[in-house]
C-alpha cells in the first residue's frame, strides 16, 4: 500500500528515551501524517522535551501513574487539524482526539485507552453516552485505541460493544490478533469509522511493546483534498532534510580521510565540514545560507551495529514463537527482549559518558553540548543536570548519562 496518508498506531505499554528512538526511526521513515499511542504512562513529571519529534505536533493525554494509562498523538506540521478534546477519566479511560481539516470534508480522529482493571459494562456505558455526542449526520469519524475488549472471542460484552458502535454506523476494521503472548492471542487494539475504503494492516515495522503496530491508510479521495492545505513551506524543509542526509552520506563515502591525524584531529573535522558545505552549494545555491546542523539523521549514534543485531534478534524470536506458540521459543524471545534492552542503555549510556568525559572541564561547553541532545529549542530545565555536573561525586558523569537513560 501507498504511505501516502498514513497512519500508525500502537500500544506502546509505557513511553521512554529508548521507545522514543524507535518511534523516531520509524517516523523519519514512513512520514506518518499521525502517529499515536496509548498506554503511554506519560505523567506531569514528564519535560516537553523528552516527547518532541521534529516536524510533528503532540496532542497528549496524561495520566497520573507511570504504571497505566495515558494517549499521545503525534501530528505532523503540515497537516492542518486543531484540538479537540483531552479526556482522563478516574483513572480508568484516557482520549484524545483531533479535528483533522480539509476543503471538502473534515475527519474527527479519536484516540482511546481503556484500563483492563476497569468494568466491560461501566465501560461501554461510558462508550456509548461519549459517542452519542461525537454522532451527527455527516460527520466523519476514525477512533482507535486498546480498547481491552477481545472481538475474536464472542462473549456477551464484546457483542454487547460491537452492537453499540454497529448503532452508529462505525464499522471495526481490525480483524487479526494484535497482541500474541505465550498465554494467548488477542484483538484489543481497535478501529471503528464510518469512512469509507480505510485500509488497516498488521505492520512489518519493529514492535514497541508486545503490541502488534498497526497502519492505517485514510481514502485517497479523502487525502487529495487534505493536501489542498498543506503548508508547503514545512513541505520543503522535509524534502530538504532528505537530500542534505543523502549528500552527506555521498560525501562521506567520496571524502579522502586521512590515514594519520597527527594530533590535529579538530583540523581535519574542520576541513571535512568546509568541504561538505562547499559541496552543498555546488549541487544548490539555494541551500547555501543552511546550517550542517540541520540535517536530522535517522539512527541515533548510539544506534550502532551491536544494538541493531540485539533488536533483529528480538524481532526473529518473537515470529519464531508466535508461529510455534513452544514454551522454549517465548522463553528465548523473553531472553532476546532483555539483551535487547540491556545492550541499547550499556550503548547509549556509553556514547554520553565519551561526550560527557571529553568535555567535563569546560561546564559552559558541556551545557551546549547537553542541550544540542535534544530536538528541540525549548526550554529545559537545567536544574538537575547542573547540580549533577557541579556534584562532589566521582562517578559524576555516569550520573549525568542517568538523565538520558
Amino acid at each position: 500500500m501507498n504511505d501516502e496518508g498514513l497512519v500508525i498506531y500502537s500500544n506502546i505499554q509505557g513511553f521512554d528515551s529508548n521507545k522514543k528512538d524507535e518511534i523516531t526511526n520509524i517516523i523519519a521513515l514512513k512520514k506518518p501524517i499521525i502517529f499515536c499511542l496509548t498506554e503511554t504512562h506519560i505523567t506531569d513529571e514528564f519535560y516537553d522535551q523528552e516527547l518532541f519529534i521534529n516536524n510533528y505536533k503532540i496532542i497528549n493525554c496524561k495520566s497520573s501513574s507511570r504504571h497505566t494509562g495515558g494517549c499521545l498523538i503525534y501530528v505532523r506540521q503540515d497537516v492542518n487539524f486543531e484540538n479537540l478534546e483531552i479526556i482522563a477519566q478516574d483513572k480508568k479511560y484516557w482520549i484524545a482526539g483531533c479535528l483533522l481539516k480539509s476543503s471538502g470534508a473534515h475527519i474527527n480522529f479519536y484516540v482511546i485507552y481503556r484500563s483492563p482493571s476497569s468494568s466491560d459494562k461501566d465501560f461501554i456505558s461510558f462508550y456509548d453516552d461519549w459517542l452519542s455526542d461525537k454522532i451527527v449526520k455527516g460527520k466523519k469519524l476514525l477512533i482507535i485505541g486498546d480498547f481491552n475488549i477481545n472481538v475474536l472471542k464472542k462473549s456477551y460484552y464484546s457483542d454487547s460493544f460491537i452492537e453499540v458502535n454497529n448503532q452508529n454506523n462505525l464499522k471495526q476494521i481490525v480483524k487479526k490478533p494484535t497482541r500474541i503472548t505465550k498465554v494467548s492471542s488477542t484483538c484489543i487494539d481497535l478501529i471503528f469509522t464510518n469512512l469509507k475504503d480505510v485500509k488497516c494492516k498488521i505492520s512489518d515495522l519493529p514492535k514497541l511493546s508486545d503490541h502488534e503496530v498497526i497502519s492505517i491508510y485514510l481514502p485517497k479521495k479523502q487525502l487529495h483534498k487534505n493536501n489542498q492545505n498543506l503548508n508547503k513551506q514545512n513541505l520543503k524543509k522535509i524534502k530538504r532534510d532528505e537530500i542534505y542526509f543523502k549528500n552527506l552520506n555521498k560525501h562521506l563515502k567520496q571524502y579522502k580521510w586521512p590515514k594519520q591525524d597527527n594530533g590535529n584531529l579538530q583540523n581535519i573535522a574542520a576541513n571535512f565540514v568546509d568541504q561538505f558545505k562547499f559541496s552543498l552549494n555546488e549541487n544548490d545555491n539555494k541551500n547555501s545560507n543552511n546550517k550542517i546542523n540541520d540535517i536530522k539523521f535517522i539512527d541515533k549514534p548510539y544506534f550502532n551495529k551491536l544494538v541493531k543485531d540485539a533488536r533483529m534478534k528480538k524481532i526473529i524470536a518473537f515470529n519464531v514463537a508466535k508461529t510455534t506458540l513452544k514454551d522454549d521459543d517465548w522463553d528465548r524471545y523473553k531472553k532476546e527482549r532483555n539483551n535487547f534492552v540491556f545492550i541499547l542503555k550499556k550503548e547509549k549510556s556509553k556514547y554520553y559518558e565519551e561526550i560527557i568525559m571529553n568535555n567535563l572541564i569546560d561546564t559552559k561547553k558541556l551545557w551546549r553540548i547537553l542541550k544540542s541532545l535534544f530536538d528541540t529549542k525549548k526550554h529545559i530545565d537545567s536544574s538537575k543536570i547542573n547540580e549533577t555536573i557541579f556534584e562532589n561525586n566521582v562517578d559524576k558523569d555516569k550520573n549525568i548519562t542517568d538523565k538520558f537513560n
